[in-house]
């Protein structure tokens, strides 16, 4: 722990109560990548109860001194790091989780395949098994506790996975840059492309969807309106079948709290329409071209290498496998987890909103939301015993809250910040590259900087994408601006021509997602969403990480 720590000046519109006073001496940061807005309580107990405990399992099965702790304040989520061990074996036990993480990237991958993913399927499996509507109050209710136990499994199974995620990637990075020169960093990640992921898979979908849509008489009056019905009636089972196997997911950063494309379609069908629009090419075309540029880069770099004693030969091999591997389980867990278990944990909550709808205790099923899963589990002992309950008073205050708190732009961190380096390992330079670390802006208004993080120089009209709800507003060729974007976004990075967030680096779902599209990104600007506004005409430099406003 550092001697000298430094409290951090609260600003005046975000006050904090603590739920102990010994918090306010501790580190707390904002992860604006993953939950970027304010959320209701539900979702802040998901967070904590079912992501967070996966988490902890996950650092205690590697053996890190670290355990994560997270409070919802102001209806925004924070964690905090704790220690696990006494100060004085804080060093060993941080080498020695350092040492089994690195140790277990080469079986991930395996385990993935072959045990993780299996046991995922098996839990959604069960989900769906599950009859809601006709299920009693009191197995719904047990139903209800065992959705966050299972979540949390789920998220254990994630936190396992993690190491693979961003490690290699900046192993591979590191070891690029030593063998071919600092400047290179950027070019290395182009090797790592995956040679397909569940995202690729979803936007090929959504293509075939729209070619179908293009291949219609009538088409084009549907498409120019941009009535969802008429669109939803041309498309009837075929875009149900989409649905019922991609629509468990979705992308407004509240977790499980979200909608998902199954009961609120309009980002899929805004993104059909943009697709339809063009005779846009087959996307597996265009990754095939990008799949080619990546074998011709890794053929060059063989090349320059060959003279290398074979241990380094190896190294290279090996760290670009665990690389590529990486890449592709960026999406794929994400598919299957994040979104896919998330989808059924919010079922359960939505059909539990929906019996106390029934009773009058809130007003609507979404309400539920606003109640903490041992009010909710509470409210359904009373229910199931026949007693009456009333929560719409509550859930109107917690509605006011998280209303007025959403248009407060709440601090990254609080507390007391520690000082002094962070331990400098490969998991932490892999953290930082994934999550991004802060970039210092200038003096001229009309430049916004950033972390480079797919190349490219373009130029066109800047479009503010704050969530998917704003598909609509993208079109060919725009400048997608986004505080971050998710798996969701995906079929997105084919309409937009280049991609500005707020957050996130170089190892990003964003940076990731755009050198898969080989389109330019700029990632973790701080504030491109504030800084560039809507319409504005602005060149994108992938490679400088800048973006000027021409206008």
């Amino acid at each position: 722990m550092n001697s000298n720590p430094q409290a951090i000046p609260l600003p005046n519109d975000f006050p904090v109560e603590w739920d102990a006073p010994e918090d306010a001496n501790r580190y707390w940061t904002r992860d604006r990548m993953h939950q970027p807005f304010a959320m209701p309580i539900l979702a802040g107990d998901f967070f904590q109860l079912s992501t967070g405990v996966g988490m902890n399992l996950a650092h205690e099965h590697y053996g890190r001194p670290i355990r994560m702790d997270r409070s919802l304040i102001n209806c925004y989520m924070f964690a905090s790091v704790r220690m696990a061990v006494p100060p004085a074996e804080i060093p060993k036990a941080g080498r020695q989780g350092e040492q089994n993480t690195l140790a277990a990237l080469p079986t991930i991958w395996e385990r993935w395949e072959s045990e993780w993913l299996p046991e995922v399927k098996e839990l959604l499996d069960a989900w769906d098994g599950f009859d809601l509507v006709g299920a009693s109050v009191q197995s719904l209710r047990d139903h209800l506790s065992e959705s966050f136990e299972k979540s949390a499994r789920c998220w254990h199974i994630h936190f396992l996975l993690a190491p693979l995620i961003s490690g290699p990637s900046s192993i591979f990075r590191d070891l690029y840059t030593d063998l071919f020169g600092e400047d290179r960093g950027l070019e290395s990640h182009g090797l790592t492309l995956a040679e397909d992921n569940k995202s690729l898979e979803t936007d090929r979908e959504l293509w075939v969807l729209s070619q179908y849509l293009r291949s219609l008489e009538n088409f084009r009056p549907v498409v120019d309106t941009g009535n969802d019905e008429d669109l939803r009636e041309l498309l009837g089972e075929r875009l149900d079948q989409f649905l019922m196997t991609y629509g468990h997911r979705s992308g407004d950063g509240s977790g499980m709290a979200g909608l998902s494309w199954i009961e609120e379609p309009s980002p899929v069908l805004a993104t059909i329409r943009a697709y339809a629009r063009t005779d846009s090419p087959d996307p597996r075309l265009d990754h095939s071209e990008r799949l080619a540029d990546r074998d011709r880069l890794i053929d060059t770099a063989r090349e320059n290498v060959a003279g290398y004693p074979e241990s380094v030969r190896e190294q290279f091999d090996q760290a670009l496998i665990l690389a590529q591997q990486g890449s592709r389980l960026q999406e794929d867990h994400a598919y299957w987890i994040d979104q896919q278990t998330n989808a059924r944990t919010h079922y359960v909550t939505m059909e539990a909103g929906r019996r106390l709808v029934n009773i009058g205790a809130i007003g609507a099923a979404e309400d539920v939301n606003h109640l903490g899963l041992n009010e909710i589990l509470e409210a359904l002992d009373r229910l199931a015993a026949g007693d009456g309950v009333d929560l719409n008073s509550l859930v109107q205050e917690r509605t006011a809250d998280l209303e007025y708190w959403s248009k407060i732009d709440a601090p990254v961190e609080i507390g007391v910040r520690p000082t002094g380096a962070r331990p400098d390992t490969a998991t932490s330079r892999g953290q930082a590259r994934f999550f991004g670390t802060p970039v210092e802006q200038d003096d001229d208004p009309a430049t916004v900087h950033g972390t480079p993080a797919s190349p490219g120089t373009v130029e066109g009209m800047a479009k503010i994408v704050i969530t998917l709800a704003d598909t609509e507003k993208l079109s060919s060729g725009d400048i997608m601006v986004a505080p971050t974007t998710s798996p969701p976004w995906t079929p997105l990075f084919r309409i937009a021509s280049a991609v500005v967030t707020d957050a996130g680096g170089v190892l990003s779902h964003c940076a990731i997602v755009a050198r898969e599209y080989g389109i330019p990104a700029v990632v973790g600007t701080g504030g491109g969403t504030s800084n560039i506004k809507d319409g504005q005409q602005v060149l994108v430099d992938g490679d400088a990480g800048l973006i000027r406003i021409l206008d």
